[in-house]
């Protein structure tokens, strides 16, 4: 998985061949740490056929504003440097190989999977049921 930043992001993600999941995310957030893991495996099971990296917000604060990132974690899928697809909050790996197949990825989702609600880009009420992750405003200072 790529740690993408100001430096690298025109290289990694804009003139980017493949399309690139990004999670944007911070140190002190619950919800994005639980999340890393399923970006991992994403990372892994594409195997270069797409990238897979995440934003420091904490860090790369430019970024973050030029992206209209606004809570955490938030996950942006780019083609061709374009932003393609946008989702706040983790989802499942499955979720996002059914996704980048949508944009032409040569990759499954696990033949049992039947697709997930419709997500909001705004996050949910914290009693919903399809929501077990945090959102936290970016603006929230860590605790």
């Amino acid at each position: 998985m790529m740690n993408l930043n100001d430096h690298n992001w025109q290289e990694a993600v804009t003139r980017s061949d493949t399309p690139v999941v990004v999670c944007f995310t911070a140190a002190w957030c619950g919800a994005c740490q639980q999340f890393k893991p399923t970006l991992e495996r994403l990372a892994a099971t594409l195997d270069g056929k797409a990238g897979v990296g995440a934003v420091d917000t904490d860090a790369n604060r430019s970024l973050t504003r030029l992206h209209g990132i606004r809570y955490l974690p938030t996950v942006v899928i780019y083609k061709g440097g374009v932003e393609a697809h946008r989702v706040v909050g983790g989802r499942s790996e499955a979720y996002f190989l059914d996704q980048l197949r949508r944009l032409g990825v040569q990759c499954d989702a696990p033949a049992d999977y039947q697709g997930e609600p419709d997500w909001p880009s705004e996050p949910l009420p914290n009693d919903d049921p399809h929501g077990p992750c945090e959102y936290i405003p970016i603006d929230t200072p860590p605790e």
